[in-house]
């Protein structure tokens, strides 16, 4: 069959040059393709009056010549031509019949012995299934619970075990197949170290930089590097920049119908919060305002708490997820024809109030919407049983405007279904706004566009909506984002697995379910030692009962012997674990080392050094062999995505096991690469009581932080049971506390616990505008409590200097820093000039500006005297400026323009 295609195309190429030969005189280089499409008229025009002129020429030097007959070989020549180029052209047709035919005849006998084949595997299947079923229930006449778990579990369970199969044994399944209709897949990459399929992510080798920053104080200064001192005079002007961070915090006063917060979720521009309350409304926050207020007010359902928000990637729409499974879009935009927007827009314009917006486009799990009841998998009986989603967010496709047309949404079945909602959007739109509906909503999706079945048949849920099936976890999924933002999709269960998933037609499965590109393990084991055997005290400033009491000068030349011994040792040690105790007679700092070599299972000696805290000296020195043990996580406390996409914050919780008291292991994953970060800070619980409430409620809450301009690095900011710290993820020391009591060597940003009063469960989002960061701080009440939003504000008063020097102490320890773009990071400074003010918005400033100048030039050209400047009117012409913008300038109404500048003046 091949040869036959190739010599039929030699033979139609042949036959097309032939024609080509005999029909041109030349080579077409002043033909009609040599012309431009705006010249073809010229040369219809000029070409007859060229050929006319060239047929007198040659009549005119060819005058006396006669051009003489076509002899017999011509002619033979041109016939023998002839009957060739017939000949070709007839076996040439002759062929195209015959592969036609046998195209068709071999799309019958593939697509018969397909369904021959899958009428063989379908009777095995259902005999191993009748067996086993018969196996596991036995002669169980009368159906059962039992039984049907197992009927429904079975046929999923043996259909995974045919796709592990074909995935694992890979050659042998395929050389087995008699029809290949699907393309192969590719093969996994086995360059990252795997157990069972998945990449091991363990932090043993990160060391904490409680560990890092604590010095042993036997003269080991000499043998430090210089990256050790720069590094050191980083953390130092770093803590000297946090310390000048002014902290400022109010109170936001919420209405009746927006009581009770349940959720709180930052949009990816940092600008907006949404707030949803256990009353099923929902609210906007705009952080433009100084101070923030609430711009929209969304009616929900009555009385249904709003468990999740979602933002789109331009903050133009969110998602919002109730405790009963309602999935409600929501968009942000001001609809021209809506009269209930016009309405509550007049409402605000008149009272001050926020505008109200509602869903566009609703699911339910009440009327089972996200069962599918069309496709291959509604024939498979997927989801039959009721379900509802836990997670929502918007899928990682765009259309040609950057809208997302559609969501994600993570059910309770430990399954991740994509909803493709761009027709019903549409609909929505026109029925709404008619021919002025948006762009964006009729515009086509360029960017991961919808990926069509093997079948040729979609699955379709509730309400028309186009769905694909994400089927992996075991466990339950408690994370749902996007690489970037706007890349591949990453799941994380309760488990520790992390799924990455490629919306691509190659990851689809025969089954017609997405499967993993790439699977991960985060390892939820930490390995520590426990001490084996009885302790070798080497030295003690204690007397023993056994002994004779010593002198003080005895005990100080005893001392010095043992620290010149330390000193020699501590190349050979690594410091493994440090506590400080809070005894008020004698406090002391412990320090455990571990030998540099590494801790074999047998184990090893391990060095204690015991010291006062006041004056450093040694107390005690002894040895004890340590064996290592496996300490697991109770579980995983947080998990949270940076606003970049790039990072993500991981919250591990762990017990108790001496010498290490409980606490939490705070790491930071790199998901574009999918390695850990050179980043743990480990929390301290100080009792069990705190470990098992942390372990049971939801006492511990985290955010991450935007780049800050100066310092290109990004903070991890923690609430523990009502105290709030932050951690640089460069540097990895504390900047932030508003710890009661602190260490007597802290430096950065420090809160007055009575002033800034947080609940023990309280939550924060982290948000950032006119130069300054803000905290969002709520506490999860019922919905007949009053919870008002504490917002906290950062911002920086620091010199030139001071900023001048944390910059060339990152440069020399990092070398030349990446700043990262100012769309990702936190500017804390807005460097402006003469009339120029951070709060007021642009086209005010601009405006201002150019009246300034336009002023200044009549000024001179009639050689006026230039008065001097005057505040009041100034701030008059300021306040008509806003006033004449009116709802132009969308976050600063004529009212507050005219209280602030006011005040500022």
């Amino acid at each position: 069959m091949p040869a036959t295609i190739a010599r039929v195309n030699r033979l139609r190429q042949e036959f097309e040059r032939e024609e080509l030969r005999r029909t041109r005189l030349y080579r077409g280089e002043c033909g009609p393709q040599s012309y431009e499409r705006w010249q073809m008229n010229d040369y219809f025009v000029v070409r007859p009056i060229v050929e006319e002129l060239v047929e007198r020429v040659l009549s005119i030097i060819f005058k006396s010549r006669s051009l003489p007959a076509l002899d017999a070989y011509s002619h033979s020549s041109r016939a023998f031509a002839q009957i060739q180029s017939n000949s070709r052209l007839l076996q040439l047709i002759v062929e195209e019949l015959i592969l036609e035919e046998t195209h068709s005849l071999s799309v019958d006998i593939s697509s018969e012995t397909y369904q021959m084949q899958r009428f063989l595997a379908d009777r095995i299947g259902s005999g191993f299934l009748q067996i086993i079923q018969k196996a596991s229930c036995g002669d169980c006449e009368m159906t059962c619970a039992a039984c049907d778990r197992h009927a429904k579990s079975l046929p999923e369970k043996f259909h995974d075990l045919q796709s592990n199969r074909m995935k694992n044994r890979r050659g042998v399944w395929h050389q087995s197949q008699c029809v290949q209709l699907d393309p192969w897949k590719k093969e996994r990459d086995d360059s990252v170290p795997s157990v069972n399929g998945e990449a091991v992510l363990s932090f043993d080798h990160l060391i904490s930089y409680d560990l890092i920053k604590t010095k042993s104080f036997a003269g080991r200064s000499d043998a430090e590097s210089v990256w050790r001192q720069n590094s050191d005079a980083c953390r130092q002007n770093e803590a000297k920049y946090w310390s000048l961070m002014m902290p400022s915090g109010f109170t936001l006063p919420i209405t009746d119908n927006c009581s009770g917060i349940s959720v709180v979720k930052a949009s990816f521009n940092r600008r907006y919060v949404a707030v949803g309350t256990v009353r099923g409304n929902i609210f906007v926050i705009d952080f433009n305002w100084t101070p923030p207020k609430p711009v929209r007010l969304g009616i929900g359902v009555k009385d249904d708490a709003i468990v999740d928000i979602a933002w789109s990637i331009d903050s133009s729409k969110l998602i919002s997820n109730t405790d009963k499974g309602v999935v409600c879009v929501w968009s942000l935009l001001f609809e021209k024809n809506s009269k209930n927007t016009i309405a509550s827009a007049k409402e605000s314009e008149d009272r001050a109030m926020p505008e109200k917006f509602f869903p566009i486009f609703k699911l339910e799990a009440a009327v089972q919407d996200f069962k599918f009841y069309t496709g291959p998998l509604a024939e498979r009986s997927l989801h039959n049983n009721p379900t509802k989603p836990l997670l929502t967010a918007f899928h990682s496709s765009m259309t040609l405007c950057g809208s997302q047309p559609s969501l994600c949404l993570v059910l309770d079945s430990n399954d991740v279904i994509r909803c493709d909602i761009s027709e019903q959007l549409r609909c929505s739109d026109e029925t709404e706004n008619g021919d002025d509906a948006e762009l964006d909503h009729r515009s086509p999706v360029v960017y991961h566009p919808q990926v069509f079945p093997f079948s040729g048949r979609m699955n379709v849920i509730g309400s028309d909506v186009k769905a694909e099936i994400f089927r992996q976890h075991r466990h339950s999924i408690m994370f749902l984002g996007f690489v970037g933002n706007c890349r591949d999709m990453v799941t994380m269960d309760t488990g520790g697995y992390i799924n990455r998933w490629k919306y691509a037609r190659e990851f689809l499965s025969r089954e017609e379910v997405f499967v993993p590109f790439k699977r991960y393990r985060l390892s939820l084991h930490q390995t520590q030692y426990i001490p084996l055997g009885e302790r070798k005290v080497i030295f003690s400033d204690e007397d023993d009962a056994d002994r004779r009491p010593r002198s003080e000068a005895e005990i100080k030349q005893e001392r010095d012997r043992v620290e010149t011994v330390i000193s020699c040792a501590m190349n050979q040690l690594h410091l493994w674990h440090f506590q400080s105790s809070n005894d008020q007679r004698s406090p002391m700092n412990s320090f455990i080392y571990k030998p540099s070599e590494g801790v074999g299972a047998s184990g090893a000696t391990f060095h204690a050094i015991i010291r006062h805290r006041g004056n450093r000296l040694l107390s005690s020195y002894f040895t004890q062999q340590f064996f290592p043990v496996q300490n697991k996580a109770g579980r995983i406390v947080v998990c949270r995505m940076s606003p970049s996409g790039k990072e993500m914050v991981i919250v591990l919780i762990f017990p108790e096991l001496k010498p290490k008291e409980a606490h939490l292991a705070i790491l930071v994953l790199d998901v574009c690469e999918m390695r850990l970060k050179n980043f743990r800070k480990e929390v301290v619980l100080p009792d069990d009581t705190l470990y098992q409430r942390c372990l049971e409620e939801s006492l511990v809450s985290c955010d991450i932080t935007d780049p800050i301009g100066i310092t290109s690095s990004q903070y991890v900011i923690v609430i523990v049971n009502g105290r709030l710290s932050g951690y640089s993820v460069a540097t990895g020391q504390m900047v932030l506390t508003s710890a009661a009591k602190t260490d007597s060597g802290f430096i950065g940003c420090h809160l007055n616990a009575k002033k800034f009063s947080i609940s023990e469960n309280s939550r924060l989002a982290v948000t950032s505008a006119h130069g300054s960061l803000f905290l969002t701080l709520f506490e999860p009440r019922r919905k007949d409590s009053e919870n008002p939003l504490f917002i906290l504000r950062l911002k920086d008063k620091n010199s030139d200097l001071t900023r001048k020097q944390l910059r060339n102490s990152i440069i020399q320890w990092h070398g030349d820093a990446v700043v990262p773009p100012s769309e990702q990071r936190i500017d804390l400074v807005r460097w402006t000039t003469g009339p120029l003010h951070s709060q007021h918005h642009i086209k005010v400033m601009v405006r201002e500006m150019l009246e300034s100048v336009v002023d200044s030039v009549f000024d001179k050209v009639h050689s006026v005297s230039v008065p001097t400047e005057n505040t009041a009117e100034n701030a008059e012409r300021r306040s008509k400026l806003y006033a004449d913008l009116g709802r132009e300038v969308g976050f600063l109404r004529k009212e507050y323009a005219e209280n602030r500048i006011a005040k500022q003046f």
